[in-house]
């Protein structure tokens, strides 16, 4: 057994595009700081039209069809030029629409390659102020915005756009091919880690909602925007139960008035000792939902 997945680690290194068949290899836990120093690049086939394209450290998707592809996330210029070629080795189509997740700048960078070859970009509407209040010379401004959930529909292919409110930023979506069990899930999990314990616009209570309503998506698989190309959706439910521990467990210490440099340690997180990022990112955590619970933001 051990050969056989020798052999097929080295088969997928050197293919450009990794069948879907893989995907027991991929979906082991990965050291940490692989998620985010990776080098290199890789496109990986999800399922029949469904891809996931990796450029060192930073995932996105994008969908073939008939008419045209439906790519996301250009993640920076050079990456988008890569995604590019690796989208021209699949097929001939152009790329049609090109959808930003989110609006931080380490994933929606770099578009105009896209742009310039007549792409539609597509964003919900709360990304447009982040993209106004503080511009970037290599974003490119959406062209269709929408406010609530969405769906882009092409080659008789339908890509849904789900909002769930303000979580990891105020205009996260969730995507899906319609009929597919696997969630692009950019940032708001990642698997087999932590996630980061602090963000400007982060809102913990947000997030653990919109965890809790992806539970209840149907899906088998996900897709995010850093680490393993594919996991199970019970990373899900992980995420969301760690997540729902550290908001309780800051607020019971809250009420018990325990001292501010003893709260994690009241804490019981045993059931989490495995994902990565504790040993960093628990003490932002508790920075950051001490102020959710005392300032409201």
């Amino acid at each position: 057994m051990r050969h056989l997945v020798q052999f097929i680690l080295a088969v997928t290194l050197c293919t450009a595009v990794t069948p879907a068949s893989a995907q027991d290899v991929y979906e082991r836990k990965p050291p940490y700081m692989s998620i985010f120093g990776l080098r290199g690049y890789k496109t990986i086939e999800v399922e029949p039209g469904l891809y996931t394209f990796r450029y060192g450290g930073f995932r996105n998707i994008f969908v073939v069809t008939d008419d045209g592809v439906i790519a996301t996330d250009p993640i920076n210029p050079t990456a988008a030029a890569v995604m590019r070629e690796e989208i021209a080795k699949i097929t001939n189509q152009p790329v049609k629409y090109l959808v930003y997740s989110h609006w931080h700048w380490d994933h929606v960078l770099g578009g105009q390659i896209f742009k310039d070859d007549g792409a539609t970009f597509v964003s919900h509407e709360k990304c447009v102020d982040h993209f106004t209040f503080n511009p970037h010379a290599d974003l490119v401004m959406p062209d269709e915005t929408f406010s609530s959930n969405h769906e882009i529909k092409l080659g008789g292919t339908t890509l849904e756009l789900l909002y769930f409110g303000p979580n990891h930023s105020d205009c996260n979506v969730v995507m899906r091919v319609k009929g597919s069990k696997v969630l692009f899930v950019n940032d708001l999990v990642t698997p087999y880690y932590t996630g980061f314990g602090t963000m400007p616009d982060y809102d913990p209570g947000g997030l653990r909602d919109t965890l809790a309503e992806m539970g209840k998506l149907g899906a088998e698989r996900l897709i995010g925007g850093h680490g393993v190309p594919i996991a199970p959706a019970s990373q899900i439910t992980e995420q969301y139960a760690f997540l729902n521990t550290m908001l309780t467990g800051v607020k019971q210490a809250l009420d018990a008035r325990t001292p501010r440099s003893e709260i994690l340690a009241s804490i019981d997180l045993s059931a989490y000792e495995h994902l990565e990022g504790m040993e960093d990112q628990l003490p932002r955590f508790m920075e950051r939902i001490l102020f959710y619970h005392t300032m409201g933001w």
